[in-house]
């Protein structure tokens, strides 16, 4: 798929807006679609966004004013984050429905059922982030179907965030597009840090918070383990684990092999050897190191480097 992508439905034939409406939707974010029956009144709607590394960034002109988005079986599931643009939407997730005004934000997964009542013409921006990235970036994650207000001011910060985002991002490489992408899932605290005053004064939160700060700071040490980090905070390793899988979604083991392999992933686009990028980041095997990030990526290092300096350079002249 290109990095950019762009939909006009003005610019297809009646007969096939529908099919094509579809077909772009399932490419481009893999839920299953499903239209509403009727299609005969549809005359306009359009998708633009860009690529950003493992995420999405889409403004959407809706040509349907009913859909339903089918869960995906996934092991790790994509969070969404929902900005309504104009108009009203109703969003109904599991029988608990949110009303989103303009300027309004809302979190959802790909593993949920959700019956979406939005007009046609209706606009929207979707985020698309991988829930694994969220988990590691932003410890209290827990915050799907809340609705973010427009009026508040952390909402506010992310509403201009991802607006700017999508129409800076078709001019920027490949490495500034997956700098943006962390940029905006940091960014998602801020709006979410008042949603669970409670639950981050607790005990609990802050153990995971503190862990997982020691693996970011300490991920380069081969040393590193559960056993390390659950230490560091005066708690069993299996404590630690059950307050992770609780808060974060995720092991300790697992959290330390994510921060790893994202270091791996940024060094590899400026360091000349795959095995002092392993060593660096915590590897003590550069073929286990090859492995796990072939599993993760679905390329190898070397190949992964290559096809990221060839979409930096472009074609050869």
């Amino acid at each position: 798929m290109e990095t950019t992508f762009d939909l006009d439905l003005g610019r297809v034939s009646p007969i096939g807006r529908a099919s094509a409406w579809r077909e772009w939707h399932d490419a481009l974010y893999a839920d299953r679609l499903v239209l509403p029956e009727s299609h005969e009144e549809v005359v306009a709607g359009s998708m633009r966004g860009t690529l950003l590394g493992d995420g999405q960034l889409c403004r959407i002109v809706c040509a349907f004013s009913g859909v339903r988005l089918r869960p995906q079986a996934k092991s790790d599931p994509r969070i969404t984050v929902w900005l309504q643009l104009s108009r009203c939407s109703r969003i109904s997730i599991a029988g608990d429905i949110s009303s989103l005004s303009a300027g309004d934000i809302i979190f959802l997964s790909s593993r949920d059922d959700i019956e979406v009542d939005i007009p046609a013409g209706g606009e929207v921006l979707l985020f698309h982030v991988p829930g694994d990235l969220v988990r590691s970036r932003l410890p209290v994650w827990n915050i799907l179907r809340h609705k973010l207000s427009a009026d508040l001011a952390g909402t506010s910060v992310l509403r201009s965030a991802l607006i700017n985002a999508h129409g800076v991002a078709p001019e920027l490489n490949a490495t500034q597009r997956s700098g943006v992408l962390l940029s905006l899932v940091e960014l998602l605290a801020v709006p979410c840090s008042g949603l669970h005053d409670g639950e981050e004064a607790s005990n609990a939160t802050n153990h995971v918070h503190a862990a997982l700060s020691h693996i970011r700071e300490h991920f380069f040490d081969p040393a590193l383990n559960a056993g390390v980090v659950a230490a560091a905070r005066g708690l069993s390793r299996r404590r630690l684990d059950e307050l992770f899988i609780r808060i974060v979604g995720t092991t300790v083991s697992a959290a330390i092999w994510h921060q790893r392999l994202e270091a791996a992933r940024t060094m590899l686009g400026s360091a000349s050897s795959v095995t002092g990028v392993a060593y660096s980041c915590g590897f003590s095997d550069s073929a286990h190191f090859s492995r796990l990030f072939k599993k993760r990526y679905g390329a190898g290092p070397s190949n992964w480097r290559g096809q990221e300096s060839r979409q930096l350079l472009g074609p050869a002249p």
